[in-house]
């Protein structure tokens, strides 16, 4: 009769307080198996998220579904009436049961074991991050050169005192011969004047030896503008790939279509601007900073009002002409080959490419 009264008490408590009592009832330890606090209260942690997750599967099935339309391809599969986890421990496998009671647990299977999934590695290598340069002020920069430059000619006077190095001779021009060369240039200055003048002209040839030493060569200045430009150098891959989709609600003009396909070339970007019916997608691939000036070009310098034939009419932030739909990083890239512009079905190209997902982000 006790075990009866508690019974009923417990069922009073479990309308009054919803699951959790009945969540607690359903840790209970097997018989010679006794659990620390800690470990069961994490259990019953466990539990009240499997039985919110199944309240929102219920009210999802209760929301009736939308019929795809013929844009958006073939319909998902439905989920399914009992998830695989939930259906090892539940007596019934076809349904959720309306209570959460013992007789509808396989208690045996509960065990003080948790099960942790396998982690998987990243699909690319983080790229590490490089500490920030220390920027300076022209001040600063002025002195630290002052103070180099000071240094190098202290170390040159005392080689030159401790006899290791030849003392330079004196920069004799025509306008200090005379303040210089005293005695010599009043004795024969004709004589003088021609040696000063290949001193000189040795001088200035020596200053050229040295710009030209310095200058880069053809092909390493195009590696420096190439890794100003790109970040990297040419014939160097991407320690990421981003790329970022766009959707214009109109199909663009040649001339927006030249800008578009030029911009790409230009950037080194790939991808296709692929015009359709209802509206046209563009799809570049490439790497961060080259998709910042991308953006700019598409979101600002190009005006889309242009092609309906209204300039002076405004962007509705609500609907604007052209909207930048998602961007992100990808383990490899999709297209390959140059940047162009395809007249065709965005959904029916983009399946041939295996990344008909782009399709469901903008739609």
């Amino acid at each position: 009769q006790q075990k009866e009264q508690q019974k009923e008490q417990q069922k009073e408590q479990q309308k009054q307080t919803g699951t959790s009592r009945a969540v607690f009832e359903l840790i209970r330890a097997p018989e010679g198996v006794t659990y620390g606090k800690r470990r069961t209260r994490s259990r019953a942690l466990q539990f009240l998220d499997e039985e919110r997750k199944r309240e929102k599967d219920a009210q999802r099935e209760e929301v009736p579904a939308a019929e795809p339309s013929e844009a958006q391809g073939a319909p998902r599969a439905p989920p399914p009436d009992v998830e695989w986890w939930d259906a090892r421990i539940l007596v019934n496998k076809q349904s959720y049961p309306d209570e959460v009671l013992d007789e509808a647990i396989l208690m045996d299977k509960l065990t003080h074991y948790v099960e942790h999934p396998e982690e998987l590695a990243p699909v690319f290598k983080e790229a590490a991050i490089a500490p920030a340069p220390l920027k300076l002020t022209r001040k600063e920069v002025k002195k630290l050169r002052t103070q180099r430059r000071t240094a190098r000619e202290q170390e040159k006077q005392q080689l030159v005192r401790q006899g290791l190095l030849e003392p330079p001779k004196p920069k004799v021009k025509l306008s200090n011969l005379m303040r210089v060369l005293t005695a010599d240039a009043t004795a024969d200055p004709t004589t003088i004047e021609k040696q000063v003048a290949k001193e000189m002209a040795r001088r200035h040839a020596a200053h050229e030896d040295r710009n030209l030493a310095r200058m880069l060569s053809p092909a390493e200045r195009r590696q420096k503008k190439m890794k100003k430009l790109l970040d990297v150098l040419p014939g160097e891959s991407l320690s990421e790939i981003h790329v970022a989709v766009y959707r214009i609600n109109h199909a663009p003009t040649s001339q927006n279509r030249f800008k578009i396909e030029v911009n790409a070339f230009e950037n080194h970007l790939t991808g296709a601007c692929i015009i359709g019916h209802e509206m046209t997608l563009v799809i570049v691939e490439g790497g961060p900073k080259t998709l910042r000036r991308y953006e700019h070009l598409m979101m600002r310098r190009i005006k889309w009002h242009e092609d309906e034939g209204d300039e002076d009419e405004q962007d509705d932030p609500d609907d604007p002409p052209c909207k930048l739909v998602w961007t992100g990083v990808v383990a490899e890239k999709a297209f390959s080959g140059k940047f162009r512009c395809i007249e065709a079905d965005p959904r029916t190209l983009l399946r041939e490419k295996k990344v008909e997902h782009y399709c469901d982000v903008i739609a």
